[in-house]
């Protein structure tokens, strides 16, 4: 059989078994810092603000994301602040090697670097709610997710 005149045995043999085995091969050459980078934006969400990583910046990150903005082409810019991952597939393979217990300190470091920042820019904020519950901080998590709700509420006009 033929998929757009090919032969799928063809093809086959020309697409890597696993997409996200290729991707890693080539991720594993970075540098120490720059993957850290990668799974802290991984964990923001396939696109993200950049202020949020400047208030990651005492940890390095911002630097380090920074650096692969400037030479990997892993992410493409939306406006001024918004950056999104460039392939899914990249997203996907990064967010593939983020050990659990990573994670649970990666959402729970963004949390806390974003806290300051909560009167001004993400109370009420369910992607905040969401490091907090990804952080396993349930408390902290339904407090956030009941303030996005209110704001929810109050945006829309409900009665």
């Amino acid at each position: 059989s033929t998929l757009h005149g090919y032969p799928i045995g063809r093809l086959r043999g020309l697409l890597p078994a696993q997409l996200n085995e290729e991707i890693l091969e080539v991720l594993n050459n970075l540098p120490h810092q720059e993957m850290d980078a990668l799974k802290v934006a991984c964990c923001l969400g396939t696109m993200f603000r950049i202020e949020r990583f400047e208030a990651l910046k005492y940890e390095g990150f911002y630097e380090s994301l920074l650096a692969v903005i400037a030479s990997h082409g892993i992410f493409d810019k939306i406006d001024v602040e918004h950056y999104k991952w460039k392939h899914i597939a990249v997203f996907e393979a990064v967010e593939s090697i983020i050990i659990s217990n990573e994670r649970i300190e990666i959402h729970g470091r963004i949390a806390d670097a974003l806290n300051p920042l909560t009167v001004d820019h993400v109370e009420g904020d369910a992607q905040f709610a969401r490091h907090y519950s990804m952080a396993e901080r349930w408390k902290e998590a339904y407090s956030q997710y009941m303030e996005a709700g209110k704001k929810a509420e109050r945006n829309l006009d409900f009665l």
